[in-house]
């Protein structure tokens, strides 16, 4: 590549013309397939998109770029931290978001380090959802895997979940239990929630209700407030009403409908507090008369 001014050859990476102090050219990518651009092309050398045209590479305002960084392009000269970065910008930004060109990012990276657990989980995740590329939940199951094998709590729990609902694979719910299990052990809270559910429910593995409300109060430490109501379960079960009425107050808190239900029945009927119809009558209010769960 040449500078645009004086010509002069240019070294890959660098920002300015060691000669002319002329900036070089940002990188440019078709944001119909992703590939990159080189200055000057009027279409896409991969698919034929035109440059510029309705379809033409991603054009990023200075309020934008200031929040995303270098989201907008990357060059083999970033680290793969970076490219990482990026990639998954371009998934969660509203104001860039291209999953072509995060599709791009994490085969660059897996280009690099095959056995890159973020971008094997990031890949997978995109052919889970078929985001930027057709879905392919087999294909899916074998990246999340893959990242897994590195100890990434999100993979293992993409594992879990694929097992579970048997999807990309054989529904298997030992197997499930095991990678809800291991993502839950390296702090992941949704994971801890689904390995208390496990134990609650008796999936893939023996009902140990002491066991569910170790995993669930691991995921409530976390503020994961759908473990609230079934903690409150869990000590309804043990017959600990106070617990549960405990537990069934903060659900409540959190407007979840089910632990409002059961907070009602609470003060219907004296469990783990007063009896209180006034209160009982308020949670059962507070459902509404379209909600299918209600006592009357």
């Amino acid at each position: 590549m040449n500078c645009t001014n004086c010509g002069k050859e240019l070294a890959e990476g660098i920002k300015f013309c060691p000669e002319c102090g002329t900036p070089v050219p940002k990188n440019k990518f078709c944001t119909s397939c992703g590939t990159k651009l080189e200055p000057g092309a009027k279409f896409c050398p991969e698919c034929g998109t035109k440059v510029g045209g309705a379809a033409a590479s991603v054009s990023v305002t200075a309020d934008v770029e200031e929040k995303i960084g270098n989201a907008a392009e990357y060059d083999r000269t970033e680290s793969i931290d970076e490219l990482i970065s990026a990639g998954t910008k371009y998934i969660y930004l509203n104001e860039v978001r291209d999953y072509s060109k995060a599709l791009s990012i994490f085969n660059e990276v897996l280009a690099r380090d095959v056995n890159n657990g973020n971008a094997n989980y990031w890949l997978g995740y995109l052919y889970d959802k078929g985001y930027g590329v057709e879905k392919d939940s087999e294909r899916a199951f074998e990246l999340y895997m893959k990242a897994a094998e590195t100890g990434d709590g999100s993979a293992l729990l993409a594992v879990g979940e694929s097992y579970y609902l048997g999807k990309g694979v054989k529904k298997n719910e030992e197997k499930a239990f095991e990678f809800y299990r291991k993502s839950a052990e390296t702090g992941n809270e949704y994971a801890a929630y689904y390995t208390g559910d496990c134990y609650q429910y008796g999936w893939g593995t023996e009902e140990n209700v002491n066991e569910a409300i170790k995993w669930y109060k691991a995921a409530a430490d976390q503020e994961y407030s759908d473990a609230y109501h079934e903690l409150g379960n869990c000590y309804a079960l043990l017959e600990k009403y106070k617990e549960a009425f405990e537990w069934y107050k903060k659900g409540a808190d959190e407007e979840n409908e089910e632990s409002i239900k059961e907070l009602g029945f609470c003060y219907l009927h004296g469990e783990g507090t007063k009896r209180n119809y006034d209160k009982a009558f308020e949670c059962f209010d507070r459902l509404g008369e379209d909600y299918e769960g209600m006592p009357y």
